[in-house]
């Protein structure tokens, strides 16, 4: 969850940082990184890495 936090905090900060904002939005306008986003699969995941909530 941290992990997530932070990744969103550094997208944030560059997209409304004066200097690189600009790249990004022109970066993103490009296409889309993720064409399969809407259809989203699972990975298979060994069983020893399952976690118990």
């Amino acid at each position: 969850m941290i992990e997530v936090v932070n990744s969103t905090y550094r997208f944030i900060h560059k997209l409304f940082d004066e200097e690189t904002g600009g790249d990004l939005l022109l970066r993103l306008a490009k296409g889309d990184l993720v064409p399969q986003w809407e259809n989203p699969t699972l990975l298979a995941m060994p069983a020893d890495k399952h976690q118990a909530f």
